[in-house]
């Protein structure tokens, strides 16, 4: 005789099976800096463990890397003042919205340092140049007391681009002349996570950070920047509202959901009707009369 405890252990997993709707509410890729080259080096799908190193010990003796202020954006080819990273992905296609965590900190951790980076995301031929811009956006840092990396968000519009076979997804990082500071970055390792990532959904937890760092941000004057650099100096990770969803995508789920229900309801009359079916207690017919009424006393006595 099957337990009526199992069987409706059974209808709750299909109910959750049914009606959750998706386990990956967001799917994301994430590309990590990586650590194995100055000034151009790979993005990776994973980071490494360990301590970080000094990548540049021909310019400083702190850990990570230091880049020198520029004034040329994206055309700067001093290999002091920019860093790329890049990964093959030619013939796929990204989609969804981007936004880069970067550590970073004043130069030799100073404090009281307003400092300021542009980050922006590429598609490149396979040693990195010929490239196209697909997004950049201007970031600010304020070093505070100067001890420790101070992460960042950067949050890019909406990306839909298909990368042509031998072309790359690129990330580079120049400090223009108008930060106050050369500035040290911090990546390739699992304690300074700086990655890319690209959502399909707008992440609300990327905009309510973003929302914070406007709010602490003092100003930028880019009064004196060259034409090129003011064009790219859109706020970084401005606060938006989150995507208004179209009252016409909520159907898929509302069929789906009717559909799941009336499932569970034919699923549950067909276990009940089996559970009470008559079949399943031991026959007394084969009984007289008076064994019957034995067997009844036998049953409601017995522990």
């Amino acid at each position: 005789m099957r337990k009526p405890g199992l069987a409706w252990g059974m209808l709750v997993a299909l109910t959750l099976v049914l009606l959750t709707p998706g386990v990956a509410l967001a799917e994301q890729e994430n590309y990590y800096l990586g650590p194995d080259g100055v000034p151009q080096a790979q993005l990776m799908l994973n980071p490494l463990g360990g301590e970080m190193p000094n990548y540049d010990r021909g310019r400083d003796v702190e850990p990570g890397l230091l880049l020198q202020r520029s004034s040329l954006g994206l055309a700067e080819e001093d290999v002091a003042r920019f860093q790329h990273w890049q990964l093959d992905l030619g013939g796929q296609r990204v989609a969804g919205y981007p936004s880069m965590v970067v550590w970073s900190a004043a130069d030799r951790f100073e404090a009281g340092q307003h400092g300021v980076f542009t980050v922006y995301l590429l598609d490149c031929d396979p040693a990195g140049g010929d490239c196209e811009r697909l997004g950049s956006r201007v970031a600010t840092m304020d070093s505070g007391a100067g001890e420790e990396w101070i992460e960042t968000i950067v949050e890019f519009p909406e990306l839909n681009h298909t990368f042509d076979q031998g072309r790359s997804l690129a990330v580079r990082i120049v400090v223009p002349s108008a930060s106050e500071t050369d500035m040290m970055f911090a990546y390739g390792y699992a304690a300074h996570r700086s990655r890319l990532t690209i959502n399909s959904e707008k992440p609300e937890a990327v905009v309510e950070a973003s929302m914070a760092l406007q709010s602490i941000s003092p100003p930028v004057d880019f009064g004196a920047s060259p034409p090129s650099m003011a064009a790219e100096t859109a706020p970084v990770a401005a606060p938006t509202a989150a995507p208004t969803v179209p009252t016409t995508s909520l159907w898929p789920w509302l069929i789906t959901l009717a559909l799941s229900t009336a499932a569970l309801v034919a699923l549950g009359s067909a276990l009940m009707s089996s559970l009470t079916k008559p079949g399943r207690h031991q026959p007394q017919s084969a009984m007289g009369p008076g064994e019957q009424g034995q067997s009844s006393r036998i049953s409601v006595s017995a522990p």
